[in-house]
């Protein structure tokens, strides 16, 4: 089976797709289903509007879609929440409230600052930037458990002063193993 579990359409601010044009792709792609998993990351530091998730037009629409496809092609509908420590008394009750068909968790933000940003890397080395990332993903998983997979985890690394180049495991492994333990007793 192959699916695509990590879509984002045009409910999510860094996407203008529309859902039935990209499950019309996927149908057409041969993907055997699909999961939409727009962004709902609350207080994004960089744009405090910005990733805000409208659940009940989002589910309006994404139901209506999974209802007219439902004999030939499965959709189903998710999210990724965008996990900071201060939110653990808001998104375990978001994320258990509604249907969810999968919900990704994810680290966008850095004490509120996204390595998406070039203003993220500002006064630290490369490798200094990544730990601090991948540190504050401990940090997420001591408080978190209301996701079913954790998203991206190289996303630091992508968007690196020189992204992939200088990039090793091994300069991280301590924390990175101690990330993938955690992910696997949750």
């Amino acid at each position: 089976m192959l699916w695509d579990t990590h879509m984002h359409s045009h409910f999510s601010t860094d996407s203008d797709a529309d859902p039935h044009a990209m499950a019309s792709a996927a149908m057409e792609a041969g993907l055997d289903g699909i999961c939409f998993t727009d962004h709902l990351d609350i207080d994004y530091g960089v744009s405090p509007e910005s990733f805000q998730l409208d659940i009940p037009a989002y589910f309006s629409e994404l139901k209506e879609l999974r209802e007219k496809s439902k004999d030939t092609f499965p959709i189903c509908i998710g999210v990724e929440i965008g996990l900071q420590p201060h939110l653990e008394g808001i998104l375990p009750d978001i994320a258990a409230a509604h249907p969810f068909d999968f919900v990704i968790g994810s680290s966008h933000l850095v004490h509120h600052q996204d390595p998406y940003h070039p203003e993220y890397y500002m006064g630290k080395t490369e490798d200094e930037a990544y730990r601090e990332y991948f540190e504050s993903i401990l940090e997420n998983l001591a408080v978190f458990s209301c996701f079913d997979v954790y998203g991206h985890i190289d996303y630091v690394v992508r968007y690196g002063p020189n992204k992939n180049k200088y990039y090793s495991y091994g300069k991280f492994a301590d924390v990175i193993d101690e990330i993938l333990r955690i992910l696997i007793q949750k």
